[in-house]
């Protein structure tokens, strides 16, 4: 298995991660991915406030069928949420909105198959954004400076090999 490269950026006093899915030649929906996305679910689940989804109506109903994306909305939130349109052209090219996280939402993205369900989903603590899952290509997460996550342990636990590069 090749390492997975892990792109540290320091911000403030903050360290950036970014894993982007395809430099490693991997596909959004393979079991490698969805276990980075589940461990960082993990690490993040207990200090996770809000939650914020940019989608496209079209193209959600397109890959799930239209029953499924309403429901998918619905679990996510929208219906209570202020939704806004995203407009280029005076045309609608997505909709996004932002709630308080539940734990129905959080079943919904531990059962995703593909990161691209969504084109966008981002995890807020507060203000502070935790974790952003980036049109399928990126996963970005984010830290203090000096503060250890757990998502490298468990990596090494999973005898999954990673590299960390400034």
């Amino acid at each position: 298995m090749q390492k997975l490269i892990f792109n540290r950026n320091v911000k403030g006093n903050r360290q950036e991660y970014v894993f982007s899915i395809g430099e490693h030649n991997l596909s959004p929906s393979n079991l490698l991915v969805r276990k980075i996305f589940y461990f960082l679910l993990d690490e993040y689940r207990e200090v996770m406030t809000e939650l914020s989804v940019e989608y496209s109506d079209y193209e959600l109903a397109d890959k799930v069928g239209i029953e499924r994306a309403r429901e998918i909305l619905r679990i996510l939130g929208a219906e209570r949420a202020q939704v806004q349109e995203n407009r280029k052209n005076g045309f609608v090219v997505s909709r996004s909105f932002t709630t308080a996280v539940t734990s129905e939402q959080l079943e919904y993205f531990y059962s995703l198959w593909d990161l691209r369900e969504l084109p966008r989903y981002q995890f807020y603590q507060d203000n502070d954004l935790l974790l952003d899952v980036y049109f399928g290509e990126k996963i970005l997460f984010y830290s203090k400076i000096k503060e250890d996550l757990n998502f490298f342990a468990r990596l090494e636990n999973h005898k999954i090999p990673y590299e960390i590069k400034d």
